[in-house]
């Protein structure tokens, strides 16, 4: 994913992705507005008509009231009948709900029926049967204003439901709208991310960009040189952990990589650290040497500690090279310029890259908290295949197993002199 058109292709969907969810996210807004605002004209629209019903059925019983001029009270009636009948057509036109719909038509059949009642009460009022009109309003014309205001308050609660269920609705999209985008800005996040590890700060880089890296003071030499040595070849030896300047030839090995996949495995590691622990003697070292090689994807280890000068680095054991190549390294010095004796000064790992033809290495402090051997007693050099010295995942695990080999490897005495085993 280091193709720049690729990465920017993944950038504008993105965006794109990021904008549309954002469009959709205020539209959903502006329609639980206006949803909030319909069920709220809804409920004030019952309420008044509500209202009406009893301002109607307050004008039918003033038909038959002692003192009252009758015919004031049939214009009224007339008018809050008719403002009845556009209320309900305009509830039954913004209702949503079928039921709301339903409910308002019979309260509509009922209001018609009120206003025939009313009709016959004013007909009885006018020939001088009181009594009947007053039958009409107080019985028929109570029940039917009772079964009205029920319906009304039916249509009210049934519309108010289906609005709480499309409110629900607009939420629900709304948060599928964010996870989906959420989840997609993660996954090209992830893929844009870069892989592998980046080398460390030690590794500095000639004046001249157009210079190669030349190793001065190697610390890590390849197995292989000994055997072109023993056939007669004239090869000078593969350096891997080194530090720049001097004379030298860069490596010879071909086909660097790092795959961001290729991590030492966690379990293996936790079980090395832990027979690390138990370690009785050279030839256990020697064989969890081996293991932690192959778990580093390393060609060689060299384990290098302190000697009895304090200014020296001698090579203590090893795993993928022969005892002859440790004699032929040794003593490294501490005030070196080279990776191994920089992570000794520093006490922080180090790492030089493999550059387009060599094998890269890192050189790992081994830290003790002693108080009679001091800060760091000695370093873990490892000669890395195929790019891994750029892993982090690597870079960590040799951090970890260094933590365990400085507990089991100490430096030499002061002033006793050890030579290097053959």
């Amino acid at each position: 994913m280091n193709r720049l058109w690729v990465r920017l292709g993944f950038v504008i969907i993105m965006l794109a992705v990021v904008f549309t969810s954002g469009y959709r996210l205020l539209h959903s807004e502006q329609q639980r507005n206006i949803e909030y605002d319909a069920a709220r004209t809804y409920a004030a629209l019952t309420w008044t008509l509500t209202v009406a019903l009893v301002d109607l059925r307050s004008a039918q019983q003033a038909y038959v009231a002692g003192g009252q001029d009758p015919h004031e009270w049939f214009a009224q009636a007339a008018s809050q009948l008719g403002r009845l009948k556009d209320g309900l057509a305009n509830l039954r036109a913004i209702s949503k709900s079928s039921e709301a719909v339903e409910a308002v038509a019979a309260a509509d059949a009922l209001v018609e029926r009120l206003g025939r009642v009313g009709e016959s009460a004013r007909n009885h009022t006018t020939i001088g049967q009181v009594l009947m009109a007053s039958d009409l309003v107080f019985t028929d014309g109570k029940e039917f204003t009772r079964q009205a205001a029920e319906q009304l308050e039916r249509a009210r609660a049934a519309e108010a439901e289906a609005r709480l269920r499309r409110h629900g609705e607009i939420r629900t999209d709304d948060v599928m709208t964010a996870a989906v985008a959420a989840i997609f800005i993660i996954g090209v996040t992830f893929v844009l991310l870069p892989r592998g590890g980046t080398p460390s700060a030690a590794v500095e880089h000639p004046a001249d960009p157009s210079e190669p890296l030349v190793p001065a003071d190697v610390t890590l030499v390849s197995a292989e040189w000994e055997v072109n040595r023993a056939g007669g070849v004239d090869a000078r030896p593969v350096p891997a952990v080194a530090a720049l300047g001097g004379d030298g030839e860069p490596p010879s090995n071909v086909g660097v990589s790092n795959p961001a996949s290729d991590v030492p495995d966690l379990t293996a590691t936790a079980q090395l650290c832990t027979d690390l622990g138990r370690v009785s003697g050279s030839d256990d070292l020697d064989d969890l040497l081996g293991r932690a090689g192959d778990l580093l994807n390393a060609s060689g280890l060299i384990v290098w500690v302190r000697d009895s000068s304090g200014r020296a680095l001698r090579p203590a054991t090893c795993h993928g090279y022969t005892p002859q190549i440790l004699v032929r390294l040794g003593r490294l010095a501490c005030d070196g310029e080279s990776a191994t004796a920089t992570a000794y000064r520093t006490a922080r790992l180090q790492v030089v890259s493999a550059g387009e033809r060599g094998r890269g290495a890192v050189a790992v402090p081994l830290v003790s908290s002693s108080a009679d051997t001091g800060r760091c007693v000695g370093v873990l050099s490892a000669e890395m295949r195929h790019g891994w010295e750029a892993n982090d995942g690597v870079q960590a695990t040799a951090t970890i197993l260094a933590a365990q080999l400085a507990t089991v490897v100490t430096a030499d005495p002061a002033h006793v002199e050890f030579e290097a085993r053959a």
